[in-house]
């Protein structure tokens, strides 16, 4: 057991923080790997436990069924705040608000959206668990799609937002450390891009259903669909949407023996030159690859209705601690940059949906057609035109040309180019 500690218990000082070993060519790494003829060589990262009920170890079917129900939280979610882009304008002419007014409700609903909220739902998260946390927020999207319509006042419509964006934090950071639950390294990055994939797809879309229904049925009925979608998603999430929060132990504090391999990679050994791996592929090692064997603690599957259960095991209250953890994170370089890139994205992302509305929704301006631009160059229609010689008509066409030419190229009028658009 001592040995296990000391081969285990310290952190690598000279490794790169947040690098791991992910392709063992070699077959050195002394760890689980995945199965598979063509994943064999991949390590997993992190390693998981013999508990069936840890979410690495959970069924493709089971893992799939997560992700449908992150999938559907982003989805509703999204479509309720991203709704109201299109129907700005008839908002405005029926209550009465400005448009700076709805745009800057639509402002501090980002800034609860990505910042203040998530400090907040991730450390509840992450002390009481996330399911709960996904639950009360898709029922709080709900309610306040219900109140809506009716927040006629710019302190009400603003509040609205504010609450809005404040519940509906988790859709921006929460549903990322989902995936990392259920998944290892090696699978991350294609359930991120489905994620991605929602989030930007709900908020694009959303618009553009949003302004047939207020066609149909008014901006009121934008919300209140909004409210229906909340509420699908909701009777989704709620019985088919697990735990994914675990306490995975750390090796060396589950008992194993001293011989258990680790997961750390054995002094490298003199090879061949001709055993080059990316020549060759994977090296026999010199060691027959051992089984990590924790030690043994027999574990029973949860029952159905324990994983709808809304309460997560209690841990050591950290909270506040885990509220204030990611601002130290200001510290680094790298992390500043990335959260600069993401807001000025989003900056242009809410300039384009804050004027989507108020220039599509303008009437269409029509300009009349150059023949059109002198009364003495159109035929009247009240009267049949007298007969006139053909010196006359070349006449009366290159003055109306000349009119027209001249009405055309109007510098207080507009521009020729302008007038052909």
């Amino acid at each position: 057991m001592d040995d296990a500690v000391q081969r285990h218990g310290h952190l690598d000082e000279s490794a790169v923080p947040g690098t791991v070993h992910l392709v063992d060519l070699e077959g050195t790494i002394r760890a689980k790997h995945a199965s598979g003829t063509q994943l064999k060589d991949i390590v997993l990262v992190p390693a998981p436990s013999s508990d069936p009920d840890d979410p690495l170890n959970w069924s493709p079917r089971r893992k799939w069924l997560s992700t449908a129900s992150l999938s559907m939280y982003t989805l509703m979610v999204g479509i309720a705040s991203a709704a109201i882009y299109s129907v700005l304008e008839p908002i405005s002419d029926d209550t009465g608000l400005t448009l700076n007014d709805l745009n800057a409700g639509t402002g501090y609903m980002f800034l609860f959206f990505v910042g203040w909220g998530c400090l907040f739902w991730q450390a509840v998260a992450l002390q009481y668990g996330k399911r709960p946390v996904y639950l009360f927020s898709i029922l709080a999207t709900l309610g306040i799609m219900i109140w809506v319509p009716h927040a006629t006042s710019k302190g009400a419509w603003i509040g609205s937002k504010i609450l809005q964006g404040f519940v509906g934090a988790p859709i921006e950071s929460l549903c990322e450390i989902s995936i990392t639950d259920i998944y290892f390294t090696h699978e991350r990055g294609t359930y991120m891009g489905l994620y991605a994939f929602m989030l930007a797809g709900s908020n694009f879309l959303a618009p553009v259903f949003a302004g047939f229904i207020n066609d149909g049925q008014g901006w009121k009925w934008v919300m209140y669909w909004c409210a229906i979608f909340l509420a699908i998603g909701f009777v989704f999430c709620f019985f088919f949407m697990e735990e994914t929060n675990y306490d995975r132990a750390p090796l060396e504090m589950i008992g194993t023996p001293s011989g258990t391999p680790g997961t750390t990679t054995p002094k490298e050994v003199d090879l061949p030159a001709s055993s080059d791996p990316e020549k060759t592929g994977a090296i026999t090692p010199t060691e027959p690859e051992i089984e990590a064997t924790p030690g043994t603690v027999h574990y029973k599957p949860k029952t159905y209705h324990q994983k709808l259960s809304l309460l997560d095991k209690k841990r050591p209250f950290h909270l506040f601690r885990m509220m204030i953890r990611p601002l130290l994170f200001f510290s680094l370089p790298s992390v500043v940059y990335a959260g600069f890139s993401y807001g000025s994205n989003l900056v242009w992302f809410n300039v384009l949906n804050g004027t989507a509305s108020l220039i599509l929704s303008a009437p269409p301006t029509i300009s009349p057609p150059l023949w059109s631009a002198s009364p003495t160059s159109a035929p009247s229609l009240a009267s049949p035109a007298a007969p006139s010689t053909p010196a006359s008509s070349a006449t009366a066409s290159c003055s109306g040309s000349r009119a027209a030419t001249k009405a055309f190229w109007n510098p207080n009028t507009a521009s020729g180019f302008s007038r052909l658009l």
